[in-house]
Formats: structure tokens, C-alpha cells, sequence
């Protein structure tokens, strides 16, 4: 079975959908939140969840963006309260903005994000001189850098193209690059047309998750909110595992991809479900913590980032605790 379907359980979903006041001492305010969104699977499951009616009552406001870079600069210009984004950019985000947290664990990329050259390119080594598109974000950096590494090859033996995620199917066809780094869906897609896989985020297992950031003034001012809107992806995942026959359609128009390939799509990735995000935010010594910490060692070596924030600061486990004990876990 696929990672998204059969390594991490979701819970059950009556008990998920409680409606009671789950951050004691914080007085409700509807005040409609925004939450950004870019193409990528896990991303989708919140727009899934607002189609299937879980954010009825939730005063929320779905925000399409065509890359995360247009995301993360939505957040940095106080357009977006809520992004779920990659870890790496999260740190970013909390470099520049010291009011951002983490407040959920969506998934851990586990061949979704690939390096896709075409089919005269056979290996990561034939790279060298060539073009190569990626989405100027410490995300595609990484991904670049870690998968030329595993050729031999450093950043300095290619030539950068730099593209945003919607341009990128469309370069590759009409050979103004010589390979991509990408992620679903576009992946499938590009793989469909007879792209060769020459790097994918299997070899570099755990390494990308992907998070939803918030920022504190709506953290505390609006908890129940945010509390829904996780609650609801939570919710549209169990859907998805569940009964795929129905939601994979409607992904499938999002994604601009089959049934099939949807599900494709998906087996890239690995959920994970609120007992999963309970324990990598809470304790001691986090696992989140520790995730963030080695990954922000990483990019401040590779000057992606000045410094590492403070981790301490970074994560809030409220939501996700909030969650928990709702469904008694």
C-alpha cells in the first residue's frame, strides 16, 4: 500500500468533528482568516476539506497562489495568516517574522519532490554544464544541492534556470531546460510525457516535511479557527484513504490529473495524522525540534540562512494538542 495510506493512521473522524471551544480562557472572534495555498497534495486536502462541507461554519478563506514563493512573500506582507509550507521555508519565514509558528505537521515528501531531466540525460553526472530549472526557494535549493551532491556535482557545475512551479511542465516540453527540480503535481505530469527520474526525495528520506505556519496575533486572538481548519484536513485525509472512489475526482480537477495519477500522486507522500504530530511537537526535546535543528544547521552551512530561529519559539503545540484531546488521545 502507499506511505499516505498505510504508515500513519488518521483518527477517527467523530470524533474529529467536535465543535466545542478547544483553547480554554481565549474568547472566540470570527474573524476571517486567510489561508494561502500552492499546488502540492497535502496542500490540497485543505481545499478537499472546504468542498466536502468541513469548513462550513469555519471563517476561513481559501487563497490560491500559483508558487510558494508567491505564498511565502503573501505571508511576509501580511496577506495570508495561515501557509502550510515546506520546513525549510518555514524557517525562512521565521527569520524574517518572529511572530510565525508551526503549528501542524502535514507530511514528510517521500519521492514527491524529484530531479526530472529528459531521456538523453541517463545519470545525476550528465548534468554537468547543463540547465537547470528550479523555483528560487531555499526548497528548490536544497533539493538541487543535495541531489548534484549525490552526482558528484556541485550547483557551480550547472547552469540555473530559475522558474516558478507553473512554468516549469511547460519549459521542460519545450526543452528550454535540460532537467527540473519539481514536486507533485507537476511531477506526474512531466514523468507522464517521458521525463526520467534521476533524483527523488526516497534517497534523502525525512528530510523534507511539510508544515502550517501561523502567526501568533491570530494564534491567540482565534484559536477554535485554526483548530477547525486543521481538524478539517485531518478529516479530508481520512476521506481520501477511505473512500478514494469519491475524491480523487475532485482532487483530480485541482491537480489537472486522473483519478489514477492523483492516487500516484499521493503515494509520494507520507500523511501524518494528529497522534504523529502530537509527538513530534510535544516533550522535552521535541522530534520536530530536533528535525528543525539539523535542517537549520544545513542551511546556515550551505548560506541559505544567517542563523537558525529559535526553535523554542518556533513550535506551538497547542493546535494539534487541542485536536488530540478533543478525540481523546
Amino acid at each position: 500500500m502507499a506511505p499516505w495510506m498505510s504508515r500513519r493512521r488518521m483518527l477517527a473522524t467523530a470524533c474529529l468533528a467536535l465543535a466545542a471551544p478547544l483553547l480554554p480562557g481565549c474568547a472566540r472572534r470570527m474573524e476571517t482568516l486567510r489561508l494561502g495555498l500552492h499546488p502540492w497534495p497535502a496542500n490540497d486536502l485543505y481545499f478537499l476539506a472546504e468542498h466536502l462541507g468541513y469548513y462550513k461554519d469555519v471563517p476561513i478563506r481559501i487563497v490560491d497562489y500559483a508558487s510558494a514563493e508567491q505564498g511565502l512573500q503573501a505571508v511576509r506582507n501580511g496577506v495570508t495568516e495561515l501557509y502550510p509550507c515546506t520546513l525549510d521555508e518555514a524557517l525562512l519565514l521565521a527569520s524574517d517574522l518572529p511572530d510565525v509558528r508551526i503549528v501542524q505537521v502535514l507530511d514528510s515528501s517521500f519521492g514527491a519532490d524529484a530531479i526530472l531531466a529528459h531521456a538523453d540525460v541517463p545519470s545525476l553526472e550528465a548534468l554537468r554544464g547543463r540547465r537547470i530549472g528550479y523555483e528560487a526557494t531555499s526548497l528548490g535549493a536544497y533539493v538541487l544541492g543535495r541531489g548534484l551532491a549525490t552526482g558528484g556535482l556541485t550547483p557551480a557545475d550547472v547552469t540555473p534556470v530559475f522558474l516558478q512551479v507553473d512554468e516549469h511542465e511547460r519549459a521542460f516540453l519545450e526543452r528550454r531546460v535540460d532537467a527540473v527540480v519539481t514536486y507533485e503535481p507537476v511531477r506526474s505530469r512531466i514523468v507522464a510525457a517521458g521525463a526520467r527520474i534521476v533524483f527523488d526525495s526516497t534517497q534523502i528520506p525525512g528530510e523534507i516535511v511539510d508544515v502550517l505556519v501561523a502567526l501568533v496575533p491570530f494564534i491567540e486572538r482565534q484559536p477554535d479557527t485554526i483548530v477547525a481548519v486543521v481538524r478539517g484536513w485531518l478529516l479530508a485525509a481520512e476521506r481520501l484513504r477511505d473512500r478514494p472512489e469519491d475524491t480523487t475526482e475532485i482532487l483530480g480537477r485541482r491537480m489537472h490529473l486522473s483519478p489514477e495519477k492523483v492516487l500516484q500522486a499521493f503515494a509520494g507522500i507520507e500523511l501524518v495524522g494528529v497522534a504523529e504530530n502530537r509527538s513530534l511537537f510535544e516533550g522535552t526535546r521535541p522530534r520536530l525540534a530536533e528535525v528543525a535543528r539539523r535542517l537549520g544547521e544545513n542551511m546556515v552551512a550551505n548560506r541559505l540562512l544567517d542563523r537558525a530561529p529559535d526553535l523554542e519559539r518556533l513550535l506551538d503545540a497547542r493546535i494539534v494538542t487541542s485536536v488530540s484531546r478533543a478525540s481523546g488521545g
